[in-house]
């Protein structure tokens, strides 16, 4: 419950299609506040097609990692991006 609710109230992203209906998701945290605390949250999920990202739920959603630093997970999404 707590992964749906935290997706579904995503208002900033990047996405990289990887297969038909997986997508690598980068939701950018605390985007929209004036805090000196924000970034990104790497996800892989599962839509029919890029246009429901954010409408609808994802059919399957997997935390890559929360709090995403390039240098220290970029061996998480190497697979995805190269």
């Amino acid at each position: 419950m707590i992964k749906k609710l935290r997706f579904a109230l995503i208002l900033r992203y990047i996405t990289k299609k990887i297969d038909n209906n997986k997508f690598l998701i980068f939701s950018h945290y605390n985007a929209d506040k004036k805090e000196d605390f924000d970034g990104f949250d790497c996800w892989l999920a599962h839509f029919e097609n890029e246009k429901q990202i954010v409408v609808v739920r994802p059919r399957a959603l997997q935390d890559i990692v929360l709090n995403f630093n390039l240098e220290r997970d970029y061996k998480l999404i190497k697979n995805y991006v190269e």
